[in-house]
């Protein structure tokens, strides 16, 4: 009895520490060169740390449990536990990794915010000017837990990679579209544009905006329906 209420005990702190800016549970991702790391933290304490060397060989996959505070967080694999450091924007820092699971100075950042909703393009403001889809509600912006974003349009498909920093930096990689050709479609801007993300925020009424270089401007992202 006493272990069920110790479980329900724990599961209800974990329950409060999270936080809509993708604290505990939720989804933290660091890209260092070609190799991509997430770790995922679940709602009932279980935790998985998936490392891509981005060399072609098979990720690394590793299933443990975590326990977090307001300003640290262990998480335990197969008796080694890793320690992380919690900023007041969620990222995770590394300091402790006696077995050297992960890369040493690893900093995860929170990417929760960005999975689970299809994302609909609703226009793109630069330089004055709006660009708006040729096909509403056709084109739209999905981020996979395994560091993959995929594009649909009125014309064409996508997919490539996403890899994020500090300060909401994030980054569209190597993407690759199939090659239809349909008049009056617009999605030669939105793959450009693509192109040139830096970062990202999400407003308190849900919509994504992405920052893009270059010249500067806004695209305007709502979740669908």
């Amino acid at each position: 009895m006493k272990r069920y209420l110790l479980s329900g005990f724990l599961l209800l702190l974990l329950t409060a520490c999270s936080t809509p800016d993708g604290g505990y549970p939720g989804r933290y991702q660091a890209d260092i060169d070609t190799q991509v790391i997430v770790l995922t933290l679940a709602k009932d304490g279980g935790a998985t740390l998936w490392q891509d060397p981005g060399d072609g060989q098979a990720p690394q996959v590793d299933n443990g449990a975590w326990l977090g505070s307001e300003d640290s967080l262990d998480v335990t694999f197969d008796g080694a536990v890793l320690t992380f450091g919690r900023t007041d924007d969620d990222s995770l820092t590394l300091v402790d990794d006696l077995a050297g699971i992960a890369p040493a100075g690893l900093v995860l950042q929170p990417t929760s915010q960005l999975m689970g909703t299809r994302w609909v393009w609703l226009r793109t403001v630069a330089n004055g000017q709006v660009t708006d889809p040729s096909t509403p509600e056709a084109f739209t912006l999905t981020f996979n837990e395994m560091a993959y974003a995929s594009m649909e349009t009125d014309c064409n498909s996508g997919q490539g990679g996403f890899a994020v920093g500090p300060e909401r930096r994030l980054r569209l990689r190597w993407i690759a579209t199939t090659q239809m050709f349909c008049e009056g479609s617009n999605e030669g801007d939105f793959y450009a544009q693509m192109d040139l993300v830096e970062s990202y925020s999400i407003t308190a009424d849900g919509v994504l905006e992405l920052y893009l270089g270059g010249e500067g401007g806004t695209m305007e992202f709502s979740p669908e329906a």
